[in-house]
């Protein structure tokens, strides 16, 4: 579904449902310096994926199923809630039998594969109702519950499952708290966030800087810290990686050749699965003209920290 200029410029004019989440920390899959650089207009306006626009094809059949089995009507607003730059597009609005509004609805469409919904609502989705509740609190203030209705798609079944989500003012202020913030410190003045540790920002800073040059420059102090930390916690991870290990050793030791085990509340598998590789060496030897026509050559960027002298 290709949105019209008009759409991505009003959604440009603020802090979004599905942006609040990457600001408060609960997306991990998109970082501040990407959502700067779309308010900011920087890159192109981004398109939905496959997975997003058949969530938006499914939405109104269930919306039609939560009014089936709740017996409530929802009606979709024709205008998003603004307060200042804080924006909401909700999916609708849930109505009495007197047709007053005492919740809004949300519908969510998801693969029963995905881990996000393992435990439930994911983070992010719970950040989206509670900045929705807050923006519609402030002009129906009897709107205090978000109905998520959600459709998990899996191989042979359909399974329809449904959540609840009361308001939170405190965790609504301090949302609309670091909207302002970014807005102001960020948007406004066109100054970049600092970097983040999501891949989304490792993407944006790898397509950015492709290729080294060969040069060589001097960090002020401060990059001297980052670098301790840096081998610090790469000590710690090493640490708890072989802790890890060690519990999963322990498990297969006493789960020998059985595929499957059950500790309490918990299912473990151990199963035997099949996988194939091309065998790149056998085929440069014996085929290296076939081998040299699907060779695809490219370059990447390492990065490293070393202290010195131990190069």
């Amino acid at each position: 579904m290709n949105h019209p200029q008009e759409w991505h410029d009003e959604r440009r004019k603020g802090i979004g449902g599905s942006d609040i989440s990457i600001l408060v920390g609960t997306n991990p899959y998109r970082s501040k310096i990407s959502l700067w650089l779309d308010k900011t207009g920087k890159t192109e306006p981004q398109e939905g994926n496959d997975k997003m626009e058949l969530g938006k094809l499914m939405e109104d059949l269930i919306r039609q199923e939560f009014e089936r089995r709740s017996g409530y009507t929802v009606e979709k607003p024709t205008e998003p809630f603004v307060d200042g730059i804080c924006r909401g597009n909700i999916d609708g609005l849930i109505s009495d039998a007197t047709g007053k509004p005492f919740a809004v609805w949300e519908g969510k469409t998801t693969a029963g594969y995905n881990p996000d919904y393992k435990d439930g609502i994911p983070p992010y989705v719970y950040s989206q109702c509670q900045w929705y509740l807050g923006l519609v609190n402030q002009i129906y203030p009897e709107v205090d519950t978000c109905y998520i209705s959600t459709i998990v798609y899996q191989m042979r079944c359909i399974e329809y499952k449904e959540n609840t989500i009361k308001f939170n003012p405190k965790v609504f202020a301090h949302m609309k708290q670091t909207a302002e913030a970014f807005w102001n410190d960020y948007v406004l003045t066109n100054i970049s966030p600092e970097p983040d540790g999501t891949e989304d920002c490792s993407k944006l800073i790898a397509d950015k800087y492709p290729n080294s040059n060969g040069e060589e420059i001097m960090l002020d102090e401060s990059f001297e810290e980052l670098a301790e930390q840096r081998a610090f916690l790469k000590k710690e991870a090493k640490v708890i990686e072989g802790k890890i290990s060690e519990i999963e050793n322990k498990i297969k030791a006493e789960m020998k050749e059985n595929e499957k085990a059950l500790a309490g509340k918990y299912e473990i598998l151990w199963k035997t699965q099949k996988n194939s590789s091309l065998d790149t060496k056998t085929l440069k030897e014996q085929n290296p003209q076939i081998y040299k026509k699907y060779l695809r050559e490219g370059t990447n960027r390492v990065f490293k920290i070393n202290e010195k002298g131990d190069q």
